[in-house]
């Protein structure tokens, strides 16, 4: 119940940076489709080709994500401002961890979300301008990279985040 609480507080803490993450996509989004229209009305070079899908520096983005969602998870909360965690009937060192993951799967969530749009791009594009959308197949392993990636950034600001004494 607590770690089910403690997610939708989080969700609800991470509200404006997810509005502004699905405007932001949406807005490349746009900008991706407009460019594959002129592409494909011939404002290219002729030996030039239009081909947009995942690789592994496609994470990129999601990792600098995940480097700035524990400012967001742990806004305004210093050591000093968790009393609150006192009250709840969990230990105060599980209740952080249950928020650290809140956090966390928040941000898979996003990422998961992100992945779905460069897929969805992608095979935009390739019906834009005619072009196959995936070339050769991904490999397992930039997948994971989408993933882990985040992950790691998370853990990395979380860290100072967490054990730092201004908010």
């Amino acid at each position: 119940t607590v770690a089910t609480e403690q997610f939708r507080a989080v969700g609800l803490a991470l509200r404006t940076e997810g509005i502004f993450f699905i405007a932001a996509l949406i807005l490349f989004g746009a900008l991706i489709v407009v460019s594959a229209v002129r592409f494909a009305h011939g404002d290219h070079s002729p030996n030039a080709h239009m081909g947009f899908r995942y690789a592994s520096s496609g994470a990129i983005p999601m990792f600098l994500v995940g480097l700035l969602i524990p400012f967001g998870v742990w806004r305004s909360e210093d050591p000093a401002r968790r009393s609150y965690h006192w009250s709840m009937p969990v230990a105060r060192g599980p209740h952080t961890v249950v928020k650290l993951l809140s956090g966390w799967g928040w941000l898979m969530i996003a990422t998961i979300l992100y992945l779905l749009f460069i897929i969805a791009v992608a095979y935009s594009v390739s019906m834009i301008t005619g072009e196959q959308p995936w070339q050769r197949p991904t490999p397992a392993w930039e997948w994971a990279v989408a993933f882990t990636a985040p992950t790691l950034g998370y853990l990395l600001t979380s860290i100072a985040v967490i054990g730092s004494d201004h908010p």
